[in-house]
């Protein structure tokens, strides 16, 4: 798709979806961020100028804080897009929210439903039939068996596995490198092989 492009976040990972998003075709890409000096405005300015894009994403890698500035953006009715390396592989029969990013090499399978403002990070995926609720982040080179269910802002660390049929409730934070093979409740950390339930997310992170 070609156009203007706004992308909220200019760290790491908004370059990661702005190189993703050029080779996909958008020819015009701007920064916006309150904290890197080098974007074009704060979210402040993109607020301003929303009519001068033809698509808006939130690239914050931090699931809580993506959640916020998307919802945030929804309230002034920005024009949300999603953001699909060509090198991904979305299956035609897989459903995809808004504001989605699939990185090179990601895989989302048939009948898989990605909710909106998730992350399909590089050389991850998502196999058939699985749920993945709003703002998950599926980290690098991760993979989610069939039928897995994932709530609302659930983080998914790099390299690790989820079994078939795994249920992981929202905003849990799953270590790198673990391997999930039963549910895990809402509001956790875990890892481990296999993955198991260390302690509950404090009010204090669970606001990050």
């Amino acid at each position: 798709m070609s156009g203007r492009l706004a992308i909220l976040g200019a760290g790491g990972h908004g370059r990661v979806v702005a190189d993703a998003a050029a080779v996909g075709g958008w020819d015009q890409i701007a920064f916006f961020d309150d904290h890197v000096a080098s974007a074009q405005g704060t979210l402040a300015a993109l607020l301003d100028s929303l009519n001068e894009f033809d698509g808006v994403i939130v690239a914050i890698g931090a699931n809580r804080f993506r959640r916020r500035a998307a919802l945030h953006l929804a309230t002034r009715q920005a024009p949300m897009v999603n953001i699909l390396h060509p090198s991904a592989v979305i299956s035609p029969s897989a459903r995809l929210g808004t504001g989605v990013f699939a990185a090179p090499l990601a895989v989302a399978g048939p009948n898989a439903e990605i909710g909106d403002g998730a992350i399909l990070n590089t050389s991850s995926s998502v196999d058939h039939d699985a749920r993945i609720g709003h703002y998950v982040h599926i980290a690098p080179g991760a993979h989610l068996s069939g039928a897995v269910f994932m709530g609302t802002g659930v983080w998914i660390g790099v390299g690790s596995s989820v079994r078939e049929t795994v249920a992981i409730g929202d905003w849990t934070m799953v270590g790198a490198g673990s391997v999930v093979v039963r549910n895990l409740p809402a509001r956790c950390i875990a890892y481990g092989n296999p993955a198991r339930y260390r302690r509950d997310l404090s009010e204090e992170e669970l606001e990050c």
